[in-house]
């Protein structure tokens, strides 16, 4: 199973089967091979060896475990930073629309103001009306 994985695994390129060798390797395996005790007929360079597979194998889960959390965090970045632009959006939409309402208020007083001044010049030509129809 090692060798498979160092085959597929030299193009870069992990198979979904490679992951649960790795970790079954780095969570069992690895541990068991570890505490495992060397056999008289066991040479240093083959425990190097099995020493060596185990790190392969954890880093490449670590690796593995990585890789999720660099694209979680990337898609975040990206909500987030649509986020932020939206809102910012919304506040130049929200200050325009100030704008607009502030003029139109301005508008309103001036309006308020003729009306009176007209509602006032009516009051007095009817007055005048009601003069001359009784005169």
């Amino acid at each position: 199973a090692v060798k498979a994985r160092r085959a597929s695994s030299a193009d870069g390129d992990l198979a979904e089967a490679d992951l649960s060798d790795i970790s079954q390797d780095a969570a069992t395996g690895g541990a068991a091979l570890l505490a495992m005790p060397t056999a008289p007929s066991d040479s240093p360079q083959a425990f190097v060896m099995r020493l060596r597979d185990v790190a392969t194998s954890v880093s490449k889960l670590l690796l593995l475990e990585q890789r999720p959390e660099e694209s979680m965090e990337a898609a975040f970045k990206r909500a987030s930073a649509k986020e932020q632009r939206r809102q910012e959006d919304l506040r130049m939409e929200g200050r325009k629309l100030e704008a607009k309402k502030a003029a139109l208020q301005n508008v309103q007083r001036v309006l308020l103001v003729q009306v009176k001044s007209l509602r006032t010049t009516r009051r007095g030509i009817q007055a005048k009306l009601s003069l001359l129809e009784q005169g």
